[in-house]
């Protein structure tokens, strides 16, 4: 972004793609939303896949697009929408689970209490396992420490997804 404005002074999208159109690129689709090599294949999903694994917290719609801006927003939505391992943590926020910053052994200790809540109550619904975490993980509540009750919820569901059944 920045060298495009440095060098041929391109500050938008619709600069760079009247610059496009009037280079005549042979094998280039340019369309209201879309600029594509016909040449080769696009998958937006593993950029957008690819920028939430390499971040260890939650990231907004804002702080994505600014990331890999070249993507609309609406194809990113989409992708983390339809990702089981992308999970919602809070208002437009988006969190890769398998980060989740815990490790194996307390994710076990985590299963084996959640098991034993389980065979006490019956079921387990946000604010147990919220509760479970803070009282009995303590690692990871201190890792987690800002993370709502659903947060937890939704992020187990895709790393437990084998152990338990999570529905309404």
């Amino acid at each position: 972004q920045q060298d495009l404005a440095n060098q041929l002074s391109v500050y938008n999208g619709d600069t760079l793609r009247g610059l496009l159109i009037a280079q005549k690129i042979p094998g280039l689709i340019i369309t209201e939303n879309v600029l594509k090599a016909t040449t080769q294949k696009v998958y937006p999903e593993e950029n957008i896949i690819s920028v939430m694994k390499e971040n260890h917290y939650g990231m907004t719609y804002q702080q994505i697009q600014e990331k890999i801006w070249y993507i609309p927003l609406d194809e990113i939505k989409h992708t983390l929408v339809t990702t089981p391992e992308i999970v919602n943590v809070d208002a437009e926020t988006y969190f890769y689970a398998p980060n989740f910053p815990a490790s194996p052994t307390e994710l076990q200790h985590l299963k084996m209490c959640m098991k034993s809540e389980l065979e006490t109550k019956g079921y387990l619904v946000a604010q147990d396992i919220a509760n479970i975490i803070h009282e009995k993980c303590h690692t990871i509540a201190i890792n987690t420490a800002d993370y709502k009750d659903w947060a937890y919820r939704n992020i187990l569901k895709y790393i437990f997804r084998d152990d338990f059944e999570f529905s309404g």
